[in-house]
């Protein structure tokens, strides 16, 4: 009886791992599952951190390009604002200047005005004697 025995506990042994075996390759097989889906997120979590970091240079480059941008306009502006200036004190010279050659042309033509009449009085004079 000792070899049936024997024979039963071996038999319910190998059952037993084969039991083992089976649910430790399921769990492998379910451990290679979990490794694949592992690697795809990786795969597309560095796919994302490389994107983010081509979007974050060609952003910095467009910054940098605004910034030369943004300077090159405020050294316009300024340059307009001082040349705006320049314009409206040339304005303000030529109004002037205009003002005085009006003030000028009147005295010129009111005294034109006495020498005719001064002329005149001569020509009465003369003619009278």
């Amino acid at each position: 009886m000792k070899f049936e025995d024997t024979t039963i506990a071996n038999d319910r042994d190998i059952k037993a791992l084969t039991d083992d075996i089976e649910q430790l390759r399921q769990q492998k097989q379910i451990q290679n599952h979990e490794n694949f889906e592992i690697k795809t997120q990786l795969k597309l979590t560095e796919d994302n951190r490389d994107q983010l970091k081509r979007d974050l240079i060609e952003s910095n480059r467009r910054v940098r390009e605004y910034e030369e941008n943004l300077t090159l306009q405020r050294k316009e502006i300024q340059d307009l604002k001082r040349y705006l200036q320049d314009e409206q004190r040339d304005k303000e010279i030529s109004l002037r200047s205009s003002d005085d050659l009006r003030t000028k042309l009147k005295n010129v033509e009111n005294e034109k005005i006495d020498l005719r009449q001064v002329l005149e009085e001569a020509k009465q004079r003369i003619l009278s004697k």
